[in-house]
């Protein structure tokens, strides 16, 4: 290998999507491709893991589908001519200073120095040889470990040479052409701020789907898709990590007492509001009966000891005394929720901190709260580090009137409906509850977010780019704010013999709209939404740009009219409306025609056989195509039951 200067390029990049701007005019630009042939290796440790394996290799993918040329990758000690690109930690990134245990978990490094590219950061340790062109299962093992490599390489391709991965597969990528690379000066070395944690592996090639089973998303299958056919593992873990959705730090947070009736009922029954063993034991029976009657008595002093004590066990790491103590546990975090339900206690303990005068979100949020930051002072004095995450739900939703304080290791995990924005009055309320829990001392600031409602077997499409982005810019705006979950349905894919199930984002196109943009600003807060928007839709949809602008805007106007919805008789701030302000209002025949008038204009300005028109077909069937489909299925509907047509 030949020597390394040591000596640090000293400008930084501008953070301009999709360039990477020069630094000092002094300092000479990085040649990896000339006129198609390649002038640089990448060099590897010794024995890599598969984080850095990936990384290297996804690199040396988009260089070759950009230039034609094949960077070599090689393993430390090999002799090294032309520029070096160091990817993850090796001998040679300790003898410049740099090592995988120096970076936090989502940080990550690119950076030029003379006649070297550093793209490095914190590294999961897990060893074996990658099989690159694999379905990448082993990658799931690692959802909540440290991919920092994959982060400054991915960085690397969107930043610097233009690279974007819209959707999953193929038709979801831009990636621009030319015979030569070079790279000027560069340094960045960042964490993302913000992180989405939903596990949600494989995704559904073909990328959308109308027909939806009834019912809710909990236990459900399409039997629209076929596993063999559709379920596509690998393009799901690549599109994830690309868009820097695996690799964040764990967080759990959801009803947290689940399993405490096996565990405790019989031994205490006077934990719950049933108070009873035999009573809770006809409960039961059914098997959602615990979570949807019965709460624990958060002041009595028994409920209170064992929950610190099952949290203080976890982060002790011992294992988990009965199924279901650590549903709620991830990494330096333990959530806290009471069950899906506001069978409250009546204890005379637990009712003197309700508070009915704060409505049906608010009247038991000082009893919860109390609790959580009881439970948090007591775990904080022998877990420092440790976050108790407490659940802002029901009728603890809101923040408890003044005065009142957090403890300093208690975050906090909002349950929000974005799509309610387009009634301004709706949003204030949601940004003041959150300013003022950042007021009262939030450590952190998640959001917990329904993408699963309306639902989505019979709702007009909430394509909703803007809205989405900017409520993200203005969260990210404070720096406690953490990220969370942006909830989509968990379908359930099973093989035609039985034998294999998994879990399918069963329609990317349908969602990507209200999630993309999302993600990256998570990963990289200065970034202008107006920009993100502009850059998409030239580079997506080439051609065929701005009258795909104007259906997506359309669309979302559509949604955000609040004369229309006001006219409706349905202009009630919900995130759930019945099918007919769906199909009688807002999906009506004249707007639909609209839309159908709107993308017959996207599909003339799309090339016949370029990839434009294969993207504007599959946002004229996965769009247009879903709320034609539902109409008509509401229009059966309703000459079925009611004989009329409309």
């Amino acid at each position: 290998m030949r020597p390394l200067c040591l000596a640090l390029a000293c400008s930084l990049v501008a953070l301009a999507a999709g360039s990477c701007a020069p630094g000092s005019p002094a300092a000479e630009p990085l040649v990896l491709v000339q006129d198609g042939q390649a002038k640089a290796t990448i060099l590897l440790a010794r024995a890599p893991g598969i984080v850095t394996q990936l990384a290297a290799c996804e690199l040396q993918h988009y260089i070759k589908k950009i230039s034609g040329a094949t960077v070599p990758i090689v393993p430390e000690p090999a002799e090294v001519t032309g520029t070096v690109i160091l990817v993850g930690a090796s001998d040679a990134t300790k003898a410049l200073g740099l090592k995988n245990e120096d970076f936090k978990q989502t940080e990550y490094l690119l950076e030029t120095r003379p006649g070297m590219l550093i793209l490095m950061g914190r590294d999961a340790s897990k060893g074996g040889e990658l099989d690159y062109k694999g379905d990448l299962s082993a990658f799931s093992s690692l959802w909540h470990k440290p991919l920092g490599s994959c982060y400054a390489v991915h960085t690397f391709l969107e930043k610097c040479l233009g690279v974007r991965w819209y959707l999953p597969t193929e038709i979801g990528e831009v990636v621009p052409k030319r015979k030569t690379i070079e790279v000027p000066a560069i340094k960045i070395r960042r964490t993302t701020q913000a992180s989405e944690y939903t596990r949600q592996y494989a995704i559904n090639k073909q990328l959308y789907v109308h027909d939806y089973t009834q019912g809710g998303p909990q236990g459900m299958t399409l039997t629209a898709l076929d596993y063999d056919r559709d379920y596509d593992l690998r393009s799901g873990m690549l599109y994830w990590i690309r868009n820097k959705r695996c690799g964040c730090e764990p967080l759990s947070a959801n009803h947290s007492f689940v399993g405490w009736d096996k565990a405790f009922g019989k031994d205490h029954p006077e934990w719950f509001s049933t108070k009873s063993w035999a009573k809770m034991q006809e409960i039961i029976k059914d098997p959602w009966g615990y979570q949807k009657k019965i709460n624990p008595v958060l002041s009595n002093g028994g409920v209170f000891r064992k929950k610190v004590e099952i949290i203080r066990a976890y982060f002790d790491g011992k294992p988990a005394p009965f199924s279901g103590a650590y549903r709620t546990a991830g990494g330096k975090t333990f959530g806290i929720a009471l069950n899906d339900n506001g069978n409250w206690s009546q204890d005379p303990e637990c009712v003197k901190q309700c508070e009915p005068q704060m409505g049906g979100r608010g009247m038991v949020s000082r009893y919860f709260w109390n609790f959580v930051n009881r439970v948090a002072r007591e775990v904080g004095k022998t877990h420092p580090e440790s976050e108790i995450v407490g659940l802002a739900y029901s009728g603890y939703t809101l923040p408890p009137k003044e005065p009142f304080r957090l403890e300093p290791n208690v975050g906090v995990i909002l349950c929000r409906f974005p799509i309610v924005y387009w009634d301004p009055g709706y949003k204030k309320y949601d940004y003041d509850q959150i300013e003022t829990w950042i007021r009262y001392g939030a450590k952190h600031i998640y959001t917990w977010e329904y993408l699963v409602h309306p639902e989505v077997q019979n709702d007009f499409p909430d394509v909703l780019p803007r809205t989405y982005a900017d409520d993200g810019k203005w969260l990210l705006s404070h720096p406690q704010y953490k990220g969370g979950y942006m909830q989509m349905y968990n379908w359930g894919i099973v093989s035609k013999d039985g034998k294999r199930r998994s879990i399918v984002w069963e329609n990317p196109q349908f969602h990507f709209f209200n999630f993309y943009f999302r993600l990256k600003l998570y990963d990289d807060p200065s970034m202008n939404v107006q920009d993100m928007l502009n850059e998409f839709y030239d580079l997506f949809y080439g051609p065929a740009a701005k009258p795909a602008r104007r259906f997506v805007e359309a669309m979302e106007n559509r949604w955000n009219d609040r004369k229309m919805r006001k006219a409706s008789g349905f202009g009630r701030a919900s995130y759930n409306l019945p099918l007919e302000f769906y199909w009688k209002h807002m999906g009506n025949a004249q707007f639909i025609e609209k839309l159908k008038r709107l993308m017959a204009n996207v599909r003339a300005a799309a090339p016949e056989g370029s990839i434009y028109a294969k993207r504007v077909e599959l946002l004229d069937k996965a769009i247009l195509g879903h709320a034609v489909f539902k109409r008509q299925k509401y229009l059966k509907l309703l000459e079925t039951t009611t004989g009329s047509k409309q």
